[in-house]
């Protein structure tokens, strides 16, 4: 688990930044996007290095409420 939920919030802050609306469907899966290993190492390799301790922790807090949602804890 580590930080793999931090992935999953910057995958969100991303698409926060714009209108969800223009999105489809399939890009807002979050149970596919927290199911997906491969995905959320990658990011949580970016947000670790990006984010602050106090802002890796929000995130963390927020992909796991946003998972726990979907389907997928994590």
């Amino acid at each position: 688990m580590q930080f793999k939920i931090a992935a999953v919030a910057l995958f969100a802050s991303f698409t926060a930044a714009q209108d969800l609306s223009l999105l489809p469907d399939c890009a807002t899966d979050f149970a596919c996007i927290c199911a997906s290993s491969a995905y959320n190492n990658a990011v949580t390799t970016c947000v670790l290095g990006a984010c602050q301790f106090l802002d890796a922790l929000a995130a963390q807090d927020w992909a796991t409420k946003t998972c726990s949602n979907a389907g997928v804890p994590i």
